[in-house]
Parts: structure tokens; sequence; C-alpha cells
């Protein structure tokens, strides 16, 4: 099988380059991609070592050679902006011309079958490379997309922040000028929360817990916190609160901030007009329940199966209203990482009466044994 390759090379690498061309004639291989290829095809089709399983498994020098030469052909065509579709057309269009090639000489009789077997399924491994690769870079590149686009936002939104707060504090602005002021601010915390959604959705999606860092705190002083700033983004909604039982626990408070005020708003976005929105905390030995409720309409069934997927939204009351707090359908599902982060559960419950929100957080969640209060919790897959 080597041998044969080997004599044929130049005329599977034409043939290759011909092919190629033709389905992708705005991202021609360059001479450092088919020598790549050329290296690739010369792993492919060695002999396995005597100890591999059936001959199929190739040693390890070529199986080093076969994942480095997937690499540099998935991020060199990633580079020209090739789909990974294409990509592994263009691998299976090399293995075609092989066995084309192979068919049409006349040697089936004296090539083994063995080694086609071996040389198919180092090309089916090479694949799997070359995806891996492929959508590993990826990643890379849309964590740091994303993670310049927080850093470069959260600049301007800060200074807008910032300025209206100081509008607000101002006591020569009228009435009309302090109500822009307001919305100015309150849009800017909105922004930010999408923003942060953003960044910790596709965190997840790349298969991470939220980073949580544990610190000893009440659980009280979160709710009051986010009371208060559901109070200003949605000033017409009343907000009542009921706090029971001991409330301290080890927890992020950072993200327990942003999972309330998530529910918080979108309790008062859902609820009925004139209703009031309820929290209540309750703390157990073990654990801190937290249920966020409103009076409204039920959920539907089909859209409470999947009220925690990203990019679900429900309706809210008002068409105005809707398209003001239009936002990505990504609070929810950041609800129940921020609840996974920290070894809890979120659930729904939706009747006729209103909707209830339930988290349960166990109030010191299990943690690797080197891992201290105060240091951030390893992330491990999702």
């Amino acid at each position: 099988m080597h041998r044969f390759v080997a004599d044929h090379l130049d005329e599977v690498l034409a043939r290759f380059e011909v092919d190629a061309r033709q389905r992708l004639p705005d991202a021609p291989l360059d001479a450092t991609q088919v020598d790549n290829v050329r290296t690739l095809l010369l792993a492919l089709s060695r002999p396995g070592r005597p100890d591999a399983a059936a001959g199929s498994a190739p040693g390890g020098a070529d199986r080093e050679t076969i994942q480095h030469c997937a690499d540099i052909l998935a991020r060199a065509r990633l580079k020209q902006q090739v789909s990974l579709g294409d990509v592994i057309a263009e691998l299976l269009s090399l293995q075609r011309i092989v066995v084309q090639l192979w068919l049409d000489s006349g040697m089936t009789e004296d090539w083994p079958k063995a080694d086609f077997m071996a040389f198919v399924a180092r090309m089916d491994d090479a694949i799997r490379q070359c995806i891996d690769a492929y959508n590993e870079r990826v990643a890379r590149m849309r964590e740091l997309f994303l993670g310049a686009l927080g850093h470069d936002l959260r600049s301007p939104l800060s200074a807008v922040v910032v300025g209206a707060e100081y509008l607000l504090k101002s006591e020569k602005l009228e009435a009309e000028p302090l109500k822009v002021a307001v919305r100015i601010r309150n849009a800017a915390a909105r922004m930010q929360g999408m923003l942060d959604d953003l960044v910790d959705f596709t965190r997840t999606r790349l298969g991470h817990r939220l980073p949580v860092t544990l610190h000893r705190m009440n659980l009280s002083a979160v709710v009051e916190q986010s009371v208060s700033e559901i109070a200003a983004v949605h000033p017409d909604t009343q907000v009542k609160t009921l706090l029971d039982g001991d409330l301290w626990g080890e927890w992020d408070e950072s993200r327990l901030q942003r999972l309330l005020v998530n529910l918080l708003g979108n309790a008062a976005l859902y609820g009925r007009a004139g209703t009031p929105v309820e929290v209540e905390a309750r703390g157990t030995e073990q654990a801190v329940e937290l249920q966020v409720r409103n009076q409204g309409d039920p959920i539907p069934a089909d859209v409470a199966a999947r009220i925690f997927d990203p990019l679900v939204r429900g309706l809210a009351r008002g068409e105005d209203r809707r398209m003001r707090h239009k936002g990505m359908g990504l609070g929810l599902y950041i609800c129940r990482e921020v609840a996974r982060a920290h070894h809890g559960q979120i659930s729904v419950v939706s009747t006729d009466s209103g909707t209830a929100f339930v988290v349960t957080l166990p109030k010191q969640p299990p943690t690797p044994p080197s891992t201290a209060p105060g240091r951030p919790l390893a992330s491990g897959a999702g």
C-alpha cells in the first residue's frame, strides 16, 4: 500500500489540486498546503506497527504525523474561510482519488485487504482530527472575539452609566430631563446584562461551567440589592420580600445577584399589570431555597418544557413593553447555569394563579480539596 501511494503520489496530488480548485475556486491550495497533504498521504499509507490492532492503527510516529497534518490543514483552510463541510469533503475526495487509482491500476489482487482497511481507518482518524482542530480553532476565535467585545464595550457602557448617575444626582435637572437620565441609566444596565449573558453563554456552550468565586455571605444582602436594582428599572412594579431562616452560605455574590436580577426582571416583565412580584428566601440546615413569583397568565406547557434553553423567549404583556424590553432569550439559561455552577438546581411551576421559579442552593457546594473559600472554583465540563 505504501509503495503504491508513493509511486502514484504526484498523480494523486495533481488530481487532488484540480478537484479542490473546481470545488473552491476562491480558496486555492498553496504549495505549503500541498506538501502537507503529501506528508499526510505517506503517513496514512504506511503499514501499522506489529502491535496495532488488526493492523489498522498507525504507529506512534505516524499518529503524531497524521494529527499534525490534520491540524495544519484545518487551520490553513479556516484561515481561507473554507467551511468545515468543505474541508471534510476535501479529505474524502483525497481518499476517493487514491481508491480510484488503485481500482484503475488493476492491482487489486496485489494490495492486501488489510492494507486497504487500514488506509480507510486512518483516513477516518485524520478526518476526526481535522474536525477537532477546526472546531477548537473556531471556539478559540469566538472566545477571543467575545472577550475583546466585552472588554471594548464595557468601558463606554461604564461611562454612560456613570454619566447618567451623575445627572440623577444633580439638583438642577427638571422633571423631563430627569426621566431621560433614568432611561439612559436603565438602558445601559440592560445592555451590560445582555453583554454579560452573551459572554457567559459562549463560555458554557464551549463545554465549561461558569466560573464562581466562593465567599461566606448572607443571601439577604443579595436579595436587597437585587430588589433595589429592579425597582430602578421597573418602578411601576411592587416587589415583596420574605426572608426566613439561616441565609448564610458559601456562594459567588455577583453570580447570585445576576441570577436574582434576571428572575425578578423576568417576573416584572411577564406579570399581570398592577400585581406585585414576590421574592422569598428560606434557609435550612443544608441549603437555601429562593422563589420568585408573579401573577399572570400561565406559561404554555411547550414553552415551560424548554424555558431554560438558550434563545427561548415568551411574550411580555403589551406590545410596547415587549419591544422596549426585547432581549436575546438568554436570561433564564444563564440562571440555570449559575445554579449549576453552585451545584444547585432551578425549576419552574406555572398555573392559572401565577408562575414561580424555584432555585435550590446548597450552603456549601462540594469543591475540590485544594479549593478554598475565596478562591475560584475550578470549572469542569458542563
